[in-house]
């Protein structure tokens, strides 16, 4: 098995159907392209009460699987188990509401073939609640720089809008990530790429938009407190794994800082304490707007 697309699952049957007719138009288009891989769709049924809807002509070619939670475990822990069926060497991590573009799987695919990578990141689109979009980055050297490291991540928030961009190899997802699962949805993600940046491993961007991003009101990433509150995990996560060097966790503690203050979480500080912080974020975002425009 070459790719396995793992979907949790939460009282989603409005967004599910789209999202697996997006898998199969995307293999359609691949196996066009003359790429002929094997896949699978493992859907994480986290809501034990509801099952998911499937409404959509099944292919042969795409295995698809449908495993339930005893209870409610939340995304992460969802995603984990997902992973511990797949077959996949490689996996893809779908949010029930995400859409992949037509090229998606033959663009990150080929990127493994062509580089010999372990992880690629694609662009994507961003939905804005008016219904607009637009492009998680503008060019390719902003996506370059800022998707690939640790401090970008740091000093601007999660610089990869989701999982849906990226194809990971298996055996390269840290097994501390898999060990300790963030409880309060959102920061999972960030957390995977952190750990990731931490190893050794041979990580490419990729400027095709594989993906987008579609808002519903109801997305996590909307939800600040609770972003918040999944950051504070995120940090003590990365703390006790001491692998992380002391300036990440310091800018970082000072990142959930602010987050806090602006979700009104956390009551107000002085900006003082924090003055170096804002001035290397000013600097971050000035060199991004700069290779935006690239």
């Amino acid at each position: 098995m070459d790719i396995s697309i793992i979907i949790p699952f939460y009282n989603g049957n409005e967004y599910i159907t789209n999202c697996v007719n997006s898998v199969m138009e995307s293999y359609r288009y691949a196996i066009q392209k003359k790429l002929y891989i094997s896949i699978e769709v493992i859907i994480i049924n986290d809501s034990p009460q509801i099952d998911p809807h499937l409404d959509f002509r099944f292919d042969e070619a795409i295995k698809i699987f449908v495993k339930t939670n005893e209870k409610n475990v939340g995304i992460q822990k969802s995603r984990i188990n997902g992973i511990n069926y797949a077959g996949g060497t490689y996996i893809w991590m779908l949010d029930q509401d995400d859409v992949l573009e037509k090229e998606a799987i033959f663009s990150n695919y080929n990127m493994t073939r062509e580089y010999n990578c372990d992880v690629v990141v694609g662009n994507g689109y961003i939905e804005r609640d008016d219904g607009t979009k637009y492009l998680n980055f503008s060019s390719f050297y902003s996506g370059k720089a800022f998707s690939m490291n640790i401090w970008s991540h740091i000093f601007l928030g999660n610089q990869v809008t989701s999982p849906g961009q990226v194809l990971i190899k298996k055996s390269c997802i840290p097994q501390y990530w898999l060990q300790h699962p963030i409880y309060q949805n959102g920061a999972d993600d960030a957390l995977l790429w952190m750990m990731l940046f931490l190893e050794n491993i041979n990580i490419k961007y990729n400027h095709c938009v594989v993906y987008r991003h579609v808002f519903t009101g109801e997305n996590t990433s909307n939800n600040k407190t609770g972003m918040y509150l999944s950051l504070v995990e995120c940090y003590q996560i990365l703390k006790n794994m001491k692998k992380i060097n002391g300036l990440c966790l310091y800018m970082l503690k000072k990142h959930i800082i602010l987050m806090g203050v602006k979700c009104q979480a956390l009551g107000k500080i002085n900006l003082c304490n924090v003055c170096d912080y804002l001035f290397i974020r000013l600097l971050f975002l000035i060199v991004r707007k700069i290779l935006g425009k690239l």
